[in-house]
C-alpha cells in the first residue's frame, strides 16, 4: 500500500508537471550530494542595524497615526488649523496645540503664535482657530502632544544609534 502512495505522488497528471514529493526528493539528492548552497545568515551588525530601522519606521508610523488622530480631535472641536497651515505639527502648529491643550481658547491670542511665513494668514488663522474646545479635547490634545514627543525622542534615540 505505501508503494502505491508513493506511484501515486509522484504521477501528477502532465508530463514535465511538478509536484511537492518530486521537488522535496530532488533537494534530498542535492543535499545528500553536498550540492545545496548555505543559507544566508547576515552579520550580527548587519542584523541589528536591521532591527533598527525597523523599529525607527514603526516609531516614524506612529507618528503619523498620532498626527491623525490630533486632526481627528481638532475636526471635532471645530478648530480648522489643516486648512491654514501645511503643517500641523509644524513649530507654528504645535505652539497653537499646546497653548490649546493648556486651556487658551482666544483666538487672537492663538494666531499670535504663528511663526515664519503663517504671520501673513493670521486672519485666516483667527477664523479657523475659533471652535468650540471644550475639556476633554484640551485633556485628548495634551495625551497626544506627550506621545508624539515621546515617539519623536524614540526616533532620535534610534538615529543617534544607527549612525554611530
Amino acid at each position: 500500500m505505501e508503494a502505491a502512495s508513493v506511484q501515486s505522488a509522484t504521477y501528477a497528471g502532465d508530463p514535465g508537471s511538478k509536484t511537492d514529493f518530486r521537488d522535496g526528493t530532488r533537494v534530498a539528492e542535492l543535499l545528500a550530494y553536498g550540492k545545496l548552497p548555505e543559507s544566508f545568515i547576515p552579520p550580527q551588525w548587519q542584523r541589528e542595524l536591521r532591527d533598527l530601522t525597523r523599529m525607527r519606521a514603526r516609531f516614524t508610523q506612529e507618528v503619523t497615526r498620532i498626527a491623525h488622530r490630533v486632526e481627528k480631535v481638532l475636526e471635532d472641536a471645530q478648530i480648522k488649523l489643516g486648512t491654514v497651515t501645511s503643517k500641523l505639527l509644524g513649530v507654528s502648529g504645535r505652539a497653537m496645540l499646546e497653548a490649546l491643550a493648556r486651556g487658551e481658547t482666544d483666538a487672537d491670542k492663538l494666531a499670535g503664535l504663528a511663526q515664519r511665513k503663517l504671520k501673513r494668514k493670521k486672519a485666516a488663522l483667527r477664523q479657523a482657530l475659533q471652535g468650540k474646545v471644550t475639556a476633554h479635547h484640551r485633556f485628548q490634545l495634551g495625551l497626544l502632544l506627550d506621545h508624539l514627543k515621546h515617539s519623536e525622542e524614540k526616533i532620535t534615540q534610534l538615529e543617534l544609534r544607527i549612525w554611530e
